[in-house]
């Protein structure tokens, strides 16, 4: 364990620290999150499935450009560093069997840009950033992220977590 001077988390006094930590996000949980997301930003997508499997994401769905086309794209773990998660696109095809070019990711790149996420059609990777996600009263370092059958597996280096902040009740004392 390091002292409080060696600490480089933000200012706070945490209820709880830790030296390793490994958890894992449920691959169903995820799906749920990105059809909100296709449905709240109104996605031309349909019949979204991801599967979760060792070193990779199956994604499929189908992109309605106006008549609904079937594409699939494998995603597999790039790196995890710090609080930044980058993910790689590879074999894209449309109905099967036909190779999406890169330059179709070109034109929708802005389209799949967020806060806390950002895709380059470039590099063919999506980065995340976990400060976006995160809330503000928990630090943590990702230092591997591993695709897993029905999840991600992360491993988190030291980090800490506190109380959240108050809302009332309390008359506005902290703990």
């Amino acid at each position: 364990m390091q002292n409080d001077e060696d600490d480089a988390r933000p200012s706070m006094n945490p209820l709880v620290v830790w030296d390793f930590l490994e958890v894992r996000v449920l691959g169903s949980r995820i799906l749920e999150i990105a059809r909100d997301v296709v449905r709240q930003k109104n996605l031309p997508v349909r019949d979204l499935e991801l599967r979760f499997l060792d070193g990779r994401i199956e994604i499929r769905a189908k992109a309605v450009v106006p008549i609904a086309i079937p594409f699939s794209v494998n995603v597999r773990a790039a790196g995890a560093e710090g609080h930044v998660i980058r993910m790689r696109l590879d074999q894209p095809s449309a109905y099967g069997f036909i190779p999406v070019p890169k330059t179709f990711f070109k034109l929708i790149e802005k389209l799949l840009s967020a806060p806390g996420f950002r895709f380059s059609a470039a590099e063919m990777e999506a980065t995340f950033l976990l400060d976006q996600f995160l809330p503000s009263f928990l630090e943590v370092e990702v230092t591997n992220i591993q695709l897993i059958e029905g999840g991600v597996a992360i491993s988190l280096g030291s980090g800490a977590a506190d109380l959240p902040p108050q809302s009332g009740g309390n008359d506005g004392e902290q703990y």
